[in-house]
């Protein structure tokens, strides 16, 4: 550090005349007071300067602190905005995942239920082939019966040849009234698989019947196609 006169206000003796008691101008007293002056002169600048450097330091920490402080800020925020951003893309998947599911539920649903719709149709009747009479008597309501006599002349009086009797199978009854000459109980003609309709249609028991065959059947033949 540079001395400049007059920059000590501790001291009234300026640096002309402080220097000139250095030389001895002045006896051999002032020259010894002039050496303990510049002592003490010295000594000052060297506190000035290392409070000078210390504050220095100081500022260099304080600013390195701070800088480091903004830093960690910074970094901080940008690793939370991250956090932030990957929540909001997890929770984007898991929606999306929930849409795609509810989606595939949906169209699960429609599908099940365009197959009960379809299973709920009226098919053609196999009992009757779709015309509603009773196979058994073509819808007359009776059947012909055959009887056999072992003398076959005038003297027996045994009925003999084809006669009717009701259909049992459609409700008529074969009870040999025929036989007795007496009103046969004829059937009422009609298919009682389809009651004449000659359509049938699945109970809702059996649709959901076959509808747990078909979702056995379908992961079964899933399966063997990935095979």
């Amino acid at each position: 550090m540079v001395e400049r006169p007059g920059s000590f206000h501790s001291s009234p003796i300026s640096m002309e005349e402080l220097l000139l008691d250095l030389k001895g101008g002045n006896g051999r007293h002032k020259k010894q007071k002039a050496e303990e002056e510049m002592e003490r002169r010295r000594k000052l600048n060297a506190e000035k300067e290392l409070e000078a450097k210390l504050e220095l330091q100081v500022r260099r920490q304080q600013q390195k602190e701070r800088e480091e402080w903004l830093h960690r800020t910074l970094e901080e925020q940008q690793q939370k905005m991250e956090e932030i951003e990957e929540e909001n893309r997890l929770e984007e998947e898991r929606l999306s995942l929930e849409a795609a599911k509810e989606e595939q539920r949906r169209q699960k649903e429609e599908r099940e239920e365009a197959v009960r719709d379809q299973l709920r149709q009226p098919t053609t009747c196999t009992n009757c082939s779709g015309d509603g009479k009773c196979p058994s008597c073509s819808g007359s309501g009776t059947i012909s019966v055959t009887y056999l006599s072992p003398v076959v002349d005038d003297s027996s009086h045994a009925i003999r040849g084809k006669v009717f009797t009701g259909c049992s199978c459609c409700g008529g009854r074969k009870d040999g009234a025929e036989l007795l000459d007496l009103k046969v109980k004829k059937g009422h003609g009609q298919c009682t698989t389809c009651k004449g309709s000659g359509q049938t249609r699945l109970t809702e028991e059996e649709v959901e019947e076959a509808m747990q065959k078909a979702a056995v059947l379908v992961p079964a033949v899933a399966i063997r196609g990935a095979r």
